[in-house]
């Protein structure tokens, strides 16, 4: 499966690794110092794991044109300037692991409301260095559409919820 993620800061660059490390096709949208980091030497990620995984990297999204699945990990503020650079991309799905409760809206608009899929993120993760994240906390990664899928490590916190992105604050605080 081919995973965009824009916002390979610290949460995407933690997802970012763990999907390549996975076998998935990753490409990742960064700073440029940071897209130059992970070309030359890999993404490394250290903390509660010690890896290194090599997702394609860019720096804008112009040189994507298809992914099976975007996932948005930006700051909320950069959102809309996020989503403008990678409209053109024909993607299958797409998903914010950001906080805000506007985040399934935003997206809607660009790609589709039967594209959004809710998502929540529960890990502690920091940009070190260029091409250098620190993973130091992970409770798993949850979609409003399926099961908690949890990354290597992680204690699942939320319940099942087969509800539209709209209901996945309730289903993942109750």
């Amino acid at each position: 499966m081919h995973f965009l993620i824009f916002g390979a800061g610290g949460v995407g660059s933690v997802v970012a690794a763990h999907l390549t490390r996975a076998g998935h096709r990753v490409s990742v949208i960064a700073r440029p110092r940071h897209v130059r980091a992970i070309r030359d030497g890999g993404l490394r990620i250290t903390g509660q794991h010690d890896l290194v995984a090599w997702p394609e990297a860019y720096s804008d999204g112009a040189e994507i044109h298809t992914a099976e699945v975007l996932l948005l990990t930006t700051k909320t503020g950069d959102t809309q300037e996020a989503l403008r650079s990678v409209a053109h991309v024909d993607v299958g799905m797409a998903a914010s692991l950001q906080n805000g409760v506007s985040k399934d809206a935003e997206l809607a608009t660009v790609f589709g409301q039967e594209r959004v899929i809710g998502g929540a993120i529960a890990i502690g993760a920091r940009l070190r260095a260029d091409g250098v994240a620190e993973q130091n906390r992970n409770a798993g990664c949850y979609s409003a559409s399926c099961q908690a899928v949890p990354l290597p490590g992680s204690t699942p916190w939320s319940k099942r919820s087969e509800t539209r992105p709209s209901k996945l604050w309730r289903s993942t605080t109750s």
